[in-house]
């Protein structure tokens, strides 16, 4: 597995007095290298346990080996000689030019420094007290690259043969990032609290919906009333849009520069269509795109020959006379907008005075009105801060110690951590009320999911196989299924961790394995996808997070981080290489964001995977018909 270190390290002395030597001494390793000599170092390598970083660094010109777990240091060079390492320039990728690479022998990239062996350093490696990184000098950074681009790869050596050659990908993980998760409160959907001044009281008071709007051919303008059937479908009217984000997506035939004119135009009359049915302002955001991703997935769901044209080709093929009417079946279904609202609940209970609700809130608790009294409760939560309202107005209130009102002290409690942030203190509040109430399993199940989270933040949770116990009684006692599901999965992704602390290979194994078979249980977004792709990635299952997102990477509707970071994934993979699945999700990646696309192909250090994707003619084929602009800069 590839890894990256920053640089924290202390300047040593020198090892090597000669860095730069005769570019071809090494040779690539053989399949015999590789079934021999090689085999020992490669094993060795490959069995690094993911929480051990190591790497190479540049400080004060100087190239310094460092790993975080100073007992490898002699574990790898038992199997090898040394190390060398191969520096490669930026500009050895140019746009529009023969890669400088191409002429080199198959050992190297850019320029190689001599190798400096274990026997030379094996006495001077020095470990830093405070942070425990083990470092030596491997070599002086050649003075042509002090004002470079540059990136380093590591070859370990052994016999003149190059048995392992370490590039370093600036690729994202996520070990300890839970699934969304909220703790659980009873609220009335449909409740009269104040009188007939509201109707309803909802737990979503902002949300985000996004939807998709067809378009006609050759139709640019939207009226209101155009809209209006599809507004009303959305039950809108109770919600205040405060921001819309239009994708506006034409099918592919026609000019470019044509087709992004005529979807901003559709776009920007559908905003004018919706802002028609508020009086408050809505910010917008437009971006149009053709529609090459469903094209492409399209002529390959239909075994169409068209699909393995470049862009270039297909456009030509499909401007010619009567080519566009053949494809019409398809075409007509790519031409549409994404489109996602920001919504605020029009509340009309805040137009009723504070002492009114009050009011309300007591007299429930007197009259045993669990209805009026939970949608007085929320009323009160929401107007806290904002409305004048303060916590304490309500939190001293008596409630009676009667299990139809446990549903009261349990949205107290919670509300009183998402104030204060406070776990311990709410894990004690709710654990107090339960042995109160055992049968309502809601309290249990807000005091497990705490628990997760303090253990998550790396608090000491004495027994996890309690805590498990006790998620599973909630779960088998019929509390909501879906809300155990994801709090069952939470605690695999934290006992992953933990397992990795405690040397607890058996049980690693199993947490990764529950996360992997049971996340399709429950209704994942976007963002939990990627957040289960980033725990299998980083416990060393590449392939089991392609699986997960693969699916929805191919689709436009698809939040951006989705398609990045599955990307992010694969892209190194050389056998996605002229793959027409593939090329569909980069283009699908360039509609989202073609500025982050492009920031992919830039030095690892500076925030993309590495520029020396670039080597890779189709990779870098792709990038230069979209990055040319920048590539200029």
């Amino acid at each position: 597995m590839n890894r990256i270190i920053s640089s924290i390290l202390l300047v040593l002395g020198f090892l090597i007095i000669n860095p730069i030597f005769a570019q071809n001494k090494l040779r690539k390793a053989t399949k015999n290298d590789l079934d021999g000599k090689c085999k020992a170092c490669v094993d060795i390598i490959k069995s690094i346990p993911i929480d051990v970083k190591w790497g190479v660094a540049v400080e004060n010109g100087v190239i310094i080996f460092k790993i975080t777990n100073p007992t490898y240091i002699s574990k790898i060079f038992s199997a090898v000689d040394g190390i060398a390492i191969d520096i490669v320039s930026r500009d050895q990728y140019t746009c529009g030019k023969i890669n400088k690479e191409a002429l080199l022998n198959n050992v190297r990239r850019g320029t190689l420094t001599e190798p400096v062996f274990y026997s030379s350093f094996k006495d001077k490696v020095e470990i830093n007290e405070k942070t425990g990184f083990a470092t030596f000098k491997v070599a002086k950074l050649p003075p042509e690259f002090n004002n470079k681009d540059y990136e380093m790869n590591l070859l370990f050596v052994k016999d003149g043969s190059v048995c392992y050659n370490n590039s370093f990908y600036g690729l994202e993980t996520a070990q300890w990032e839970l699934l969304k998760m909220k703790l659980y409160m009873d609220t009335i959907w449909q409740i009269t609290a104040v009188e007939e001044k509201t109707k309803e009281v909802v737990e979503d008071y902002q949300k985000g919906f996004k939807f998709v709007i067809p378009f006609e051919k050759n139709k640019f303008d939207y009226k209101p009333e155009d809209i209006k059937p599809l507004y009303d479908s959305l039950r809108l009217t109770d919600y205040q849009i405060f921001n819309i984000d239009i994708h506006a997506y034409s099918s592919i035939e026609g000019t470019t520069e044509n087709n992004i004119k005529l979807q901003n135009r559709r776009a920007e009359s559908i905003v004018n269509a919706m802002q028609s049915f508020q009086n408050e302002n809505i910010t917008t955001t437009v971006r149009s795109s053709e529609n090459w991703v469903e094209f492409l997935n399209d002529c390959e769901e239909e075994e169409l020959p068209i699909a393995k044209m470049s862009k270039s080709e297909i456009k030509e093929q499909l401007n010619k006379k009567g080519q566009s009417k053949k494809l019409e079946y398809i075409l007509k279904n790519h031409r549409k907008a994404v489109v996602t609202l920001d919504l605020q609940k029009r509340v009309s209970h805040l137009e009723v005075a504070n002492e009114t609700i009050l009011t309300t809130y007591t007299k429930s608790l007197k009259d045993k009105d669990i209805r009026k009294a939970l949608g007085a409760q929320q009323q009160l939560f929401e107007r806290v801060g904002a409305y004048g309202v303060t916590a304490a107005d309500f939190e001293n209130m008596d409630i009676p110690d009667d299990s139809l009102f446990s549903a009261l002290k349990n949205n107290q409690l919670v509300f009183h951590y998402q104030q204060k942030q406070d776990a311990e203190a709410a894990i004690a509040g709710l654990e107090e009320l339960y042995k109160q109430y055992p049968s309502d399993l809601s309290i249990l199940y807000n005091i497990c999911a705490l628990k997760v989270v303090k253990w998550a933040n790396g608090e000491n949770l004495e027994k996890p196989r309690t805590l498990k116990k006790e998620i599973l009684k909630v779960q088998k006692g019929g509390f909501d299924y879906k809300k155990t599901q994801r709090l069952l999965l939470n605690f695999h992704i934290v006992r992953a961790s933990h397992s990795i602390q405690t040397g607890n290979q058996e049980e690693l194994e199993r947490s990764i394995n529950f996360v992997k078979g049971k996340y399709r249980r429950i209704d994942c977004d976007d963002e939990d996808m990627v957040r289960v792709g980033k725990f299998l990635a980083n416990y060393n299952y590449p392939h089991w997070a392609e699986d997960v997102l693969y699916r929805k990477a191919k689709k436009i509707e698809t939040d951006e981080d989705l398609i990045f970071y599955y990307l992010n994934l694969t892209i190194t993979n050389p056998e996605n290489d002229n793959n027409e699945r593939y090329k569909t999700i980069m283009f699908n990646a360039i509609n989202q964001d073609p500025e982050r696309f492009c920031k992919m192909f830039s030095n690892h250090e500076d925030g993309g995977v590495t520029f020396q994707m670039l080597s890779n003619t189709y990779l870098k084929k792709i990038y230069c018909e979209h990055c040319s602009e920048q590539e200029k800069e």
